[in-house]
């Protein structure tokens, strides 16, 4: 009876920590689909609060974003600007100020925005693309 009784013991503590195991690598897989979620884009311009981002890695809908832009006030003061593809402004500047130019990071286009909480200038230094979003950044955060 001893033996039968440490054999089932040892049956119970291998089953619980095989499940165990499987939910550990579950919550593991979910954290992978998050990231696969999420874009990877680059702050291509940033001055006086209008920020302009470049998507550079991710499926998204390309109508939601200017396909070709330069920024057209650099033009016309001579200059000749990189042009930059699949980008928008940022209209949620107040939730984001950390982004300056040239940082990277990973984030999601959100599809309900709420009117801007804080004070920031309307004046641009840049001619910002016509197109316009608003995002959250995943929790993966900054590449750079």
């Amino acid at each position: 009876m001893v033996p039968n009784s440490l054999f089932m013991k040892t049956i119970m503590i291998g089953l619980a920590s095989l499940a165990l195991i499987v939910i550990g690598q579950s919550s593991c897989e979910k954290s992978k689909n998050t990231q696969a979620n999420c874009l990877r884009g680059k702050v291509v311009a940033s001055k006086c609060m209008g920020t302009v981002i470049q998507i550079t890695e991710g499926n998204f809908d390309p109508s939601l974003v200017t396909a070709k832009w330069r920024d057209t006030l650099l033009i016309q003061s001579g200059q000749q600007p990189p042009e930059f593809s699949n980008v928008f402004k940022l209209i949620n500047p107040c939730d984001h100020q950390d982004l300056t130019e040239g940082k990277e990071f990973y984030f999601t286009i959100k599809t309900h925005t709420e009117a801007e909480k804080c004070n920031y200038c309307l004046a641009y230094d840049i001619a910002p693309p016509s197109s316009k979003l608003s995002v959250a950044i995943c929790s993966s955060g900054t590449v750079k």
